[in-house]
């Protein structure tokens, strides 16, 4: 019985030091993804495709597509879209460089991005106090 409990004991210390050897070792997730200019793509005004990696900007609730704001002179206009072209500008013909901080509920990387040196969520914050949606009230 001893000697069953002993083999026992060896084959499981075998199995375990062999297990991470045989199936190979998860590395950690990157903390950085960086893609140069031609590899960065807007997805909206919160979310960029750096390559394969979609990264939501932390801190950033963009406006959808569609949805109405009103500019300080009355105008009407789509500040989904118009937001969406604001990013786009900030990372044109420029590298994106992306600090991961976790994900969302979707499983998109969460992120703070820096492009041409300016910070893309503080960027983004700013230009959201400007442009209330219709009937929206400023609390500032």
């Amino acid at each position: 019985m001893i000697g069953l409990v002993g083999a026992v004991a060896i084959g499981l210390a075998l199995l375990t030091g062999l297990s991470s050897q045989m199936f190979g070792r998860v590395s950690p997730p990157p903390e950085h993804v960086t893609a140069g200019a031609g590899a960065v793509a807007v997805v909206d005004a919160g979310t960029l495709r750096l390559g394969s990696t979609v990264v939501r900007l932390v801190g950033i609730d963009p406006p959808a597509r569609g949805q109405t704001c009103r500019a300080a002179d009355g105008a009407t206009f789509d500040c989904g879209v118009d937001a969406a072209n604001a990013l786009a500008r900030l990372v044109r013909e420029r590298d994106v460089d992306c600090r991961l901080q976790g994900s969302d509920g979707m499983g998109r990387a969460l992120a703070t991005c820096v492009a041409g040196g300016r910070d893309l969520n503080a960027a983004m914050a700013a230009r959201r106090t400007e442009a209330l949606p219709s009937g929206a009230a400023a609390s500032r």
